[in-house]
């Protein structure tokens, strides 16, 4: 629990976790959590936070009163090199409509992630995650699908090549989004690392 002073306001934060291994190759969890951004008399104070925050357009949107979230993830390890981890995340926030008007919107997420390393000298990773920002309204906060493949490759014993291509496209129907050219974005990155 803390205080911020300028607004005279409490807040709390609580996460229950349980990760399970049921076999050498099979494990799943279960995360919990609750936020209260508003604990104390009067009425509700919001915050305004910025929904995207990789976006130069940034939309804002307020923030307050409490939050809810789910989240399950499932590990499977079919071999010693190759890890695969799915989540799904379901969270019910209090915000305001577009009348300033009380409301428990929904967000939801998905991720994939496999991990494998063919080589000692090659790791790969790849990445599919899937946002949905307030599910009852797509011309509001963001919906998007987020890829990322990265390959990293020690051809030294302290030298790293590395190589990442992303590619993200948002599919809400803001008007951000409509006025945004390229609608879908690709990323490449190319880094050398060397320690002495």
């Amino acid at each position: 629990m803390w205080n911020r002073p300028s607004l005279d306001r409490y807040k709390t934060q609580i996460r229950v976790r349980a990760d399970y291994q049921a076999t050498s190759i099979f494990g799943y969890g279960l995360w919990l959590q609750f936020d209260d951004r508003d604990i104390g008399p009067g009425p509700l104070v919001c915050e305004t936070i910025a929904a995207e925050v990789y976006d130069t357009s940034i939309d804002l949107v307020p923030a307050c009163g409490q939050s809810w979230r789910a989240t399950g993830r499932l590990n499977w390890k079919p071999m010693r090199k190759l890890r695969i981890t799915t989540q799904y995340q379901h969270e019910f926030i209090q915000d305001q409509d577009s009348m300033d008007q009380p409301r428990t919107r929904q967000d939801i997420s998905a991720y994939l992630n496999v991990y494998a390393k063919p080589s000692p000298e090659l790791a790969i990773r790849g990445r599919v995650r899937y946002l949905f920002e307030d599910i009852t309204d797509n011309s509001r906060l963001e919906q998007s699908i987020w890829i990322y493949v990265n390959l990293r490759y020690r051809f030294m014993q302290k030298q790293w090549f590395q190589l990442r291509y992303d590619l993200r496209r948002r599919l809400d129907d803001r008007m951000s989004t409509a006025e945004r050219v390229p609608r879908t974005e690709s990323w490449l990155w190319a880094q050398y690392e060397s320690k002495f």
